[in-house]
């Protein structure tokens, strides 16, 4: 179990993979309990799972201003004020394909 004030990876540039990772149990106070991504950048998810994280603006992934990927990924019992378990900014592109989300 993480609580901090920031999320667990936060990035601003580049490309930043996750391939079937498991994060459970993240938190935070704002801002994407397990990503968060500012100012760009790429990210791209295949076949992880996103079990009972929490935040302010989406739960497990804050997206401002990136390219986002999710291929194949589960979300489970996140809880996010804006944006369950994604929250994307009016500038971020998605694509999600294969996405199961339940309870949150």
């Amino acid at each position: 179990q993480l609580g901090l004030a920031d999320p667990l990876f936060s990035f601003s540039a580049g490309v930043v993979t996750f391939v079937k990772c498991t994060f459970s149990n993240c938190y935070t106070g704002d801002r994407g309990a397990i990503v968060q991504m500012n100012n760009g950048g790429t990210f791209v998810d295949e076949g992880s799972t996103y079990h009972q994280n929490s935040a302010l603006h989406g739960s497990a992934v804050y997206c401002d201003g990136c390219d986002m990927t999710m291929t194949d990924t589960v979300f489970t019992k996140n809880i996010g004020e804006f944006g369950g378990a994604i929250y994307l900014t009016s500038t971020a592109t998605a694509t999600f394909e294969g996405i199961t989300v339940t309870e949150g």
